[in-house]
């Protein structure tokens, strides 16, 4: 990815160098960014207008070469955060075959706290080559059940209903519930069920939870770092990590000219109140 970034970067710079359009470069091998197009045209006129500057007139020519470098960095900076991968910089979770889940309904001798829509969030960043998309899930029950103030020894369930998918775009938001992606009607469901919770002092979090993450038909361990506190009024979880769509059977690819990353962020925030 990184080298991705430089070669767009090095694309814009031996543009104006040249004097060409930018766009001459990208299309040799490091297309696929419309913003990197319309920049293309920018910095192509910025570099024409440096050039028809005459000779003559030294200090309107010292004025363009600062006005043309200061917004060829700007432009730079644009391209790079405009193409960034949301899911780069985030902890992967790591996948494995679905594990055996305890048989029991609830842990013996546990206190059951109720998630909720009113005390909790489920959010998601995804992308496309282009820019991101921030969604949430609006319909989701679940439970923490707390075992003597341990979390090693708790358990955690959600249930989501994938039809309560809602995103920055209205257009976006139906077409996640298609056979494309979620196929709402098909797999109306998807569920996590906590199988093992371990201490950690990596990365800033308190513990790592494994669990049975079901989405699309597909069921999957996953192993993600999470936050977690309890208090005597409340318990309270925030994880922020990345899956891999294809894992879980979304295999869409967007656009020819607009394709979708396979990361996609997941952000859970809970605060789960405990009865006085």
């Amino acid at each position: 990815m990184l080298q991705w970034y430089t070669a767009h970067t090095i694309a814009i710079v031996v543009g104006l160098i040249a004097g060409q359009p930018v766009a001459l470069f990208i299309s040799a091998g490091l297309g696929g960014c419309r913003i990197c197009d319309c920049l293309s045209r920018c910095v192509a006129d910025l570099g024409a207008a440096r050039l028809r500057c005459s000779s003559a007139t030294m200090r309107k020519e010292v004025k363009m070469r600062h006005y043309l470098t200061t917004g060829t960095f700007f432009l730079i900076a644009l391209s790079i955060y405009g193409c960034a991968n949301p899911a780069a910089n985030k902890p992967k979770a790591s996948i494995a075959n679905a594990a055996p889940e305890s048989s029991s309904t609830k842990p013996t001798g546990a206190e059951t706290l109720v998630i909720s829509t009113e005390n909790s969030k489920v959010e998601f960043v995804a992308a496309k080559v282009t820019r991101s998309h921030n969604g949430s899930f609006k319909k989701f029950t679940g439970a923490i059940d707390l075992v003597n103030n341990s979390v090693e020894a708790s358990r955690v369930t959600i249930d989501i209903e994938t039809a309560s998918v809602v995103t920055d775009e209205d257009q976006l938001t139906g077409h996640l519930k298609t056979a494309d992606f979620f196929d709402v009607a098909k797999y109306p469901k998807a569920t996590f069920t906590s199988t093992k919770i371990e201490a950690a002092n990596a990365g800033g979090a308190t513990h790592n939870v494994t669990g049975n993450f079901e989405l699309h038909g597909v069921k999957k361990s996953i192993t993600f770092p999470a936050t977690i506190q309890v208090a005597s009024d409340s318990v309270s979880v925030n994880a922020e990590f990345a899956i891999n769509r294809k894992d879980f059977g979304l295999l869409y690819p967007g656009k020819a000219d607009d394709l979708i990353r396979d990361g996609v962020v997941i952000k859970l925030t809970l605060k789960v109140p405990r009865k006085p």
